[in-house]
């Protein structure tokens, strides 16, 4: 009974319930670019589970003294990027690659509090749409570079996924595993990996990375009006928005990603987009 038992905690710990996680812990005025405070919540009509509240509290009685420092984060992606090195083909020479490059400097040029990250983007060869990262690198397939019909879409995208890092995102997943017991030793490399690369990190979050990413492009020169087409593309890959099904999901919906984005730019900068 005990055994079954520490296993179910680690299920819960882990994702086993709706995934819909809760917020960042770190307060944002010592996390985000120029300290600007981000109100995602509104914006996806607080659509939060039960499981995530659940999950919140099971964290906090356990975890809050379970720590991962930015370098263990770091050596973790490490490793990930070997693993993706068996599964991808990385291009390394051409346009894109010095595009993405490129970007990623100005982006990261514009942190002003980098926590000791050294972030370093990928490009793969997939036809998969998707862009993901683990301990500061950041990939991109092709297909999402080919999606994109501008630099000002790349920088936001990108703008997301140094957030996922920046706000503590993956450390909390990270963490969750060391407290289970999970955390990356032998024989148990693989199964952290893809626990935390496909692990979903919850509405808020991706809201919050939404916002906190477009702060970073804006500053760094990028249009971040142009995440509005870029959202409004993947609704149309996501189909019409639903409460049922939404509820359930790990992302806010496109066409409420497009919401947020606009009331986040109009109310901070001024700036109306075009929906």
């Amino acid at each position: 009974m005990k055994t079954v038992m520490k296993s179910l905690f680690a299920l819960l710990l882990l994702g086993g319930l709706p995934t819909l996680l809760f917020a960042q812990k770190i307060p944002c005025s010592k996390t985000c670019n120029n300290n600007i405070k981000h109100d995602f919540q509104s914006c996806i009509d607080g659509t939060i589970t039960g499981g995530g509240d659940l999950e919140k509290m099971i964290f906090e009685m356990c975890c809050t003294s379970v720590k991962v420092s930015v370098k263990e984060e770091m050596d973790f992606g490490n490793d990930a990027m070997e693993e993706t090195k068996k599964e991808y083909k990385f291009i390394t020479t051409g346009p894109q690659v010095a595009k993405l490059k490129t970007i990623l400097n100005n982006l990261v040029s514009k942190i002003q509090k980098p926590q000791g990250f050294v972030f370093s983007v990928y490009l793969l060869d997939s036809d998969v749409l998707n862009a993901w990262t683990c301990g500061g690198k950041i990939y991109f397939t092709t297909e999402m570079i080919d999606f994109c019909k501008s630099d000002d879409e790349i920088a936001c995208i990108m703008g997301h996924e140094i957030s996922h890092n920046l706000l503590g995102h993956i450390n909390e997943k990270l963490r969750r595993f060391k407290a289970s017991e999970s955390f990356p030793i032998l024989g148990q490399f693989a199964y952290t990996l893809a626990s935390v690369l496909t692990t979903p990190f919850g509405q808020e979050d991706e809201a919050h990375c939404d916002l906190l990413g477009i702060d970073l492009a804006r500053a760094a020169g990028y249009r971040g009006c142009e995440a509005i087409p870029l959202w409004n593309r993947m609704a149309e890959k996501s189909g019409e928005y639903d409460d049922v099904s939404n509820y359930f999901s790990s992302h806010p919906h496109p066409e409420k990603r497009v919401d947020c984005i606009a009331a986040h730019i109009k109310s901070t900068y001024s700036t109306q987009c075009a929906k």
